[in-house]
């Protein structure tokens, strides 16, 4: 769950960087004039949960394994109510519905 969860997180935060798309969704290129203060960057908080979700998956020792996911699967959760809040509420069913169900899914492993 919290794979599919990151893998998310991936895609928003690929969504994030300084690209422009075009009319076809597949041709997706950088911007040749796109500077870094055009782009906010809060916005790279989704590579960084990205990150934290891959590693809980990754780490030698299970226990904290599952310690990091909750933690960053939290996040997750909080960012999602933030979003919802500030931006567009469908944020709380895109983001925040699959990380809470990968929460309780990790909690009662």
């Amino acid at each position: 769950m919290p794979t599919d969860v990151s893998l998310k997180f991936v895609s928003f935060h690929i969504d994030s960087l300084p690209i422009v798309n075009t009319q076809h969704k597949r041709n997706v290129r950088f911007h040749p004039r796109a500077k870094a203060q055009d782009f906010p960057a809060p916005e790279n908080y989704n590579g960084f949960l990205a990150a934290g979700l891959f590693w809980s998956l990754l780490h030698p020792d299970p226990v904290f394994g599952k310690q990091i996911s909750v933690f960053f699967l939290v996040c997750v959760i909080v960012a999602a109510i933030y979003g919802g809040m500030t931006a567009k509420r469908s944020i709380l069913v895109v983001q925040g519905l699959p990380a809470l169900l990968a929460l309780i899914a990790v909690l009662l492993t």
